[in-house]
């Protein structure tokens, strides 16, 4: 049987080492910002990895601000965008979770800034 793609937009996927770091502000604590590491990335949203930590509590649906991505000034456009948390896995004896962030209301500007980003960082894997 063949497997029907239902994802709307290409996504470009990172190992730990080489994958974008995402810095987001959580509104439910005061000034409070947790780091994550992009696992995959869309013009739709990401799915990243955080180390736990039992003073975060996040949850489906939260909303969550990108601040900035680390070292990737290509993303740059892309931040001050609000995002939506629509899953998570977070098993007992991992010491990371994981979890994916819908982006919420994008410009299409920077939606061409994730798809160039993408397709820049796959060439550049090809040549390795």
């Amino acid at each position: 049987m063949e497997r029907i793609e239902r994802r709307e937009y290409k996504r470009m996927f990172f190992s730990i080492e080489d994958g974008p770091v995402a810095v987001f502000d959580l509104p439910n604590y005061q000034e409070k910002t947790i780091r994550a590491i992009v696992m995959d990335l869309s013009p739709g949203g990401m799915g990243l990895s955080i180390k736990k930590d039992d003073n975060i509590i996040i949850n489906v649906e939260d909303r969550l601000l990108l601040r900035e991505f680390k070292g990737h000034t290509e993303l740059w456009p892309v931040v001050g965008i609000e995002t939506k948390i629509r899953w998570i896995q977070n098993y007992k004896g991992f010491k990371h979770m994981l979890f994916g962030c819908e982006f919420l209301d994008i410009p299409e500007t920077a939606k061409d800034q994730i798809r160039n980003f993408i397709n820049s960082w796959a060439d550049k894997m090809t040549r390795r």
